[in-house]
């Protein structure tokens, strides 16, 4: 099995390399407004999203008009690209798209696989375009290249896909602009600096944390303290990418002792009767993500409260 999973990686480094290669030959789109890409070089969670919504923020309260070109992965709608209205749900277009969308009122979220043709939809209305999870995608000229890297597990065991974590090789850090270490407020690990000095030469390194802000009561939306949830005990869930992460920053920050974890598959579909048998005796209040509070179904009946845990990023330099 592993013999055939070092094939597998092989072929897909090679497909990728090729694909880069042919976008190296072909005319990119350009659009009339510069577009910022956040991406990775890994599968999971970096914090890309949370990253774009950050960007989107500081850029709008700088007086830009900014728009977020999206995927929509797990989005089922006809008819691309599609502006993310109030008329969509998170199924349309995809939970991150719809969270997103809710989260940062006055922005504009496309939600198309093609992000040239939603790029030149965007450009219509925008000063600046925002590609999230784009630094794989080459068919759109990019003016700055944003690649976040997981300060404490970077690059896995440094394997391609299906073998590791990597998306592509990690020599693809020469395209970046401008690299961001996650889950690093502190010192930078040394090696990692050297390494990635040694496939992009002076590009910039800002550190980043990520941080508990406050509460969000589900289903209605109400932001509350974090000091709301103390003492309760507490029963966590999540289909995210990375849960371990999900739980230690819950733990962390909230004076509340956890006493129920479920972890889901990435962008789980949550159905009433699954979560109907969640927890176990003792639960005082329900935990998640804000991108997983998006997927609750509405006609679910807790008989506990249900928060999101909404973060934001700390970022230096």
């Amino acid at each position: 099995m592993t013999f055939l999973f070092h094939i597998l990686s092989w072929v897909y480094g090679l497909g990728a390399c090729i694909h880069r290669k042919i976008y190296d030959w072909l005319p990119k789109t350009r659009l009339a407004v510069p577009v910022v890409v956040v991406g990775n070089l890994t599968c999971g969670g970096t914090g890309k999203t949370p990253m774009v919504v950050h960007l989107a923020k500081k850029l709008g309260a700088s007086g830009k008009r900014v728009a977020i070109l999206t995927r929509g992965y797990g989005g089922h709608c006809n008819g691309l690209p599609i502006k993310v209205g109030p008329q969509h749900r998170y199924e349309d277009v995809g939970d991150e798209a719809y969270w997103m969308a809710k989260k940062l009122p006055g922005v504009a979220v496309w939600v198309d696989p093609k992000r040239s043709r939603s790029g030149r939809r965007a450009a219509e209305t925008a000063d600046v375009i925002l590609l999230d999870d784009g630094f794989q995608h080459h068919a759109l000229h990019s003016d700055e290249r944003i690649v976040l890297i997981d300060a404490l597990n970077p690059f896995g065991n440094g394997k391609l896909l299906p073998l590791g974590p990597l998306r592509e090789p990690i020599s693809g850090l020469k395209r970046a602009t401008r690299v961001v270490l996650m889950r690093c407020e502190g010192e930078p690990p040394a090696a990692l600096m050297a390494l990635i000095e040694h496939y992009s030469p002076g590009t910039p390194v800002s550190l980043c944390g990520l941080r508990a802000s406050h509460l969000v009561a589900w289903p209605s939306g109400a932001e509350l303290p974090l000091n709301t949830l103390n003492g309760k005990a507490l029963g966590l869930f999540c289909g995210i990418a990375n849960p371990q992460r999900f739980r230690e920053l819950s733990e962390k920050t909230l004076a509340a002792p956890v006493v129920f974890c479920q972890a889901f598959a990435d962008h789980h579909p949550f159905s009433k009767k699954e979560l109907e048998g969640l927890g176990c005796p003792g639960i005082q209040a329900f935990l998640t993500t804000e991108k997983d509070a998006v997927r609750l179904p509405l006609d679910w009946q807790p008989g506990v409260p249900v928060y999101a845990l909404a973060i934001e990023l700390a970022l230096k330099g």
